[in-house]
C-alpha cells in the first residue's frame, strides 16, 4: 500500500490557516456584554466623548462568595489631551459597600503610549465578595481637558474647559457556592437548644482593679491623717511666738538700710494682720485696712486702747505702702516696736514667752493678697 504525500510551502499553509479560521463561527471576536447574564461572560460598560474612551470591564458576571474577580479600569486618549482619571477604588467601597465587598489594586499603568497618536491609562482592581446578594458597582469617571481644542478667539486668555466621562454602572449577583437550601425534613429538625449556664471566672483585670482600688484608698487615709496630725501640731504654736520669730526674722533682713522700706511697711503689716488671724481667728489678712478696723469696733476683744492702737499701726502702714510716705529709719523702729507692744498686750497670759522659733513653713497657711497679705 502505497501513501502520497503533498509538500505545502509555509507561507501558503499560514493564509490558509487565517483563512480558515476567519469562517469558523467559534473564532469570531465575542460581543461586549452590557448586564449580567449568568454565564460567566464579561461585563462593560464603556463611554466615549471625541478625544476619550473609558470603559469598565469585570471579568465575569458570574460571582461566588469569596470568589476573586478582576476589574479594569482603561482610558485612551489623543495625544494633546490632559487626563485626570478619578479614584475608582473609593468610589467602588464608598458607603455599605465596603462591609460587603473588598478591592485592591494590583497594576496601574498610566499615559503609556498606545501607537503614535493615543494614550492608555489603565488600572487593574481584584474584586473579592463577602455575603451573597445583588450589588450594583459605580462607573467609572475620568475628567479631561482638550488642549487642542478650537478657542474663541475672545476667549483665548480664559481658562480651557474640563469635561468629565462617566460609564453607566453595573449589577452583579453574588451567589452562595458553598452551601445548599436545607430540605424540608432539616427546617422541621431545628429547635432552640436548652440555654447553658456558665460560670463566669474573675479575671485578673478585675483582680488588678480591686487592687488598685485598696492602694488608694489607703494613701488616701494615710494622707488625710498625715495632714491632720501636722495640723494638730501647727496648733500648738502660740500665736504671739509665731509673730516674735517673724518680726525678728524681719529685723534680721535689715531692709530699710538697703533703702527697700516700702517692702519692709508690707512685710510688718503682714505679720501683725497673721497674729490677729492666729490670736482672734478673724481672718484678717483678707480684709481691708478700713473693713478690718470696721469689723473691730464691734468686737469686744478689740476695745479701748487696743483697737485705737491697731488702727493707728495699720494706717501708719498704709501710708506707706499706698501713700509713698518716706519714713525714716527712726520711723521704722518705731513701727517694730508699736508691732511688739500690741502682740504683748494681746496674747493669752496663759502661754509660754519663749521656746524654739517655728519656722516659716511651720505655721498655718493663709491666703495673702500682694506682699504681706493686705488687701487694701
Amino acid at each position: 500500500m502505497y501513501c502520497k504525500i503533498a509538500y505545502v510551502r509555509p507561507d501558503r499553509l499560514a493564509v490558509a490557516t487565517i483563512l480558515a479560521a476567519a469562517m469558523l463561527p467559534g473564532c469570531a471576536q465575542p460581543e461586549k456584554d452590557n448586564g449580567a447574564s449568568g454565564t460567566d461572560q464579561t461585563i462593560t460598560r464603556t463611554a466615549a466623548d471625541g478625544p476619550v474612551e473609558l470603559s469598565l470591564t469585570l471579568g465575569s458576571d458570574a460571582l461566588a462568595v469569596n470568589g476573586r474577580v478582576r476589574l479594569v479600569v482603561a482610558v485612551t486618549a489623543e495625544r494633546g489631551v490632559t487626563v485626570q482619571t478619578d479614584d475608582y477604588l473609593a468610589a467602588l467601597l464608598e458607603g455599605d459597600r465596603r462591609f460587603e465587598l473588598g478591592a485592591t489594586l494590583v497594576d496601574k499603568k498610566e499615559a503609556v503610549p498606545e501607537g503614535d497618536e493615543r494614550l492608555r491609562w489603565r488600572y487593574e482592581y481584584e474584586l473579592t465578595s463577602y455575603l451573597p446578594g445583588e450589588y450594583e458597582l459605580p462607573g467609572a469617571s475620568v475628567s479631561y481637558t482638550n488642549m487642542g481644542e478650537s478657542i474663541n478667539p475672545m476667549q483665548a486668555l480664559e481658562e480651557p474647559k474640563t469635561h468629565t466621562l462617566t460609564t453607566e454602572p453595573m449589577t452583579v449577583v453574588v451567589a452562595d457556592t458553598n452551601s445548599k437550601p436545607l430540605s424540608q425534613a432539616e427546617l422541621a429538625d431545628i429547635h432552640m437548644q436548652d440555654p447553658v449556664e456558665l460560670r463566669r471566672p474573675v479575671s485578673f483585670m478585675m483582680w488588678a482593679g480591686v487592687i488598685a482600688l485598696v492602694l488608694v484608698l489607703g494613701v488616701a487615709v494615710y494622707a488625710l491623717r498625715r495632714r491632720r496630725g501636722t495640723d494638730e501640731a501647727i496648733r500648738l504654736i502660740p500665736a504671739h511666738l509665731w509673730a516674735k520669730a517673724q518680726l525678728d526674722a524681719l529685723v534680721a533682713d535689715n531692709l530699710t538700710a538697703k533703702g527697700q522700706v516700702q517692702e519692709f511697711y508690707y512685710r510688718v503689716s503682714g505679720i501683725v494682720r497673721g497674729y490677729v488671724e492666729r490670736r482672734f481667728f478673724v481672718s484678717a489678712p483678707e480684709m481691708t485696712t478700713e473693713e478690718f478696723l470696721s469689723a473691730s469696733r464691734d468686737d469686744p476683744r478689740f476695745a479701748g486702747s487696743t483697737a485705737s492702737a491697731l488702727g493707728a499701726f495699720l494706717t501708719a502702714c498704709d501710708l506707706v505702702k499706698y501713700a509713698r510716705h518716706e519714713p525714716t529709719s527712726r520711723e521704722a523702729d518705731q513701727a517694730i516696736g508699736a508691732a511688739e507692744d500690741f502682740i504683748e498686750q494681746t496674747r493669752v497670759r496663759d502661754e509660754p514667752t519663749d521656746m524654739a522659733a517655728p519656722a516659716e513653713q511651720d505655721h498655718v497657711p493663709t491666703r495673702r493678697h500682694g506682699y504681706g497679705g493686705d488687701a487694701s
